[in-house]
């Protein structure tokens, strides 16, 4: 049901940029309570991307992650900040 809800609200393109800012806000603010692991990942990836790109990277990310193709490969993602910020991230694992 929830997955039905949020392809929804991302089809709609009004809905998709308030969602986008809303939760874009949220990760800056980060208020009282710790985020989750994955909003943390994600927290972490966005601060890598210039402020004024990070609302069209998040919109970007999560239209892909509703697709169901998440990409192994740095090669794979949708947009030059992303694949630069997975190799970061890979070098720093190795």
């Amino acid at each position: 049901m929830r997955a039905a809800l949020a392809k929804l609200v991302l089809k709609v393109p009004f809905l998709r940029r308030r969602y986008v800012r809303g939760l874009l806000r949220q990760l800056e603010d980060g208020g009282k309570r710790e985020l989750p692991p994955e909003l943390a990942q994600l927290r972490r990836l966005l601060k890598q991307v210039p402020p004024p790109q990070r609302e069209q990277t998040l919109e970007a990310a999560l239209r892909q992650g509703l697709s169901g193709e998440v990409p192994n490969e740095p090669e794979q993602l949708p947009s030059r900040s992303l694949r630069r910020a997975a190799q970061r991230q890979q070098r720093k694992r190795r």
